[in-house]
């Protein structure tokens, strides 16, 4: 347990060191809106739902079918379209590493896991 919480320690020191120049203003105030504008750049939901066409699954379904899913719902609506498509199909991976864990199906699960993220991701 002394293991468990000392790493618990370093992981949350290293993560403030980290952010703590997006955290501090110039006139050393808290703020989150460095922190928002960092998500904003690695998340960046307000481009649309395939912008630099890569969502693969987006792009076929826009160009090869009759659908346009950049039309249907606000980027918000698509945002949590996409993010929903990707948690869902990432259920079976995770289920049968649950049902089997073994150091080859966690890595099976990882792939897994990052080509639904890259398929399905906004």
């Amino acid at each position: 347990m002394n293991r468990c919480l000392f790493l618990g320690v370093i992981f949350i020191v290293t993560n403030l060191l980290l952010w703590l120049p997006w955290l501090i203003t110039d006139d050393l105030k808290f703020s989150l809106e460095g922190a928002k504008e960092v998500f904003n750049r690695i998340f960046p939901v307000r481009r649309g739902i395939f912008e630099d066409k890569v969502a693969s699954f987006w792009c076929v379904l826009h160009y090869l079918t009759p659908f346009r899913p950049h039309n249907w719902y606000d980027n918000s609506f698509n945002f949590k379209l996409t993010m929903g498509t990707t948690f869902f199909s990432c259920i079976p991976s995770c289920y049968l590493l649950y049902k089997a864990p073994s150091a080859k199906q966690f890595l099976c699960c990882l792939f897994c896991i990052s080509m639904l993220f890259f398929i399905f991701g906004f």
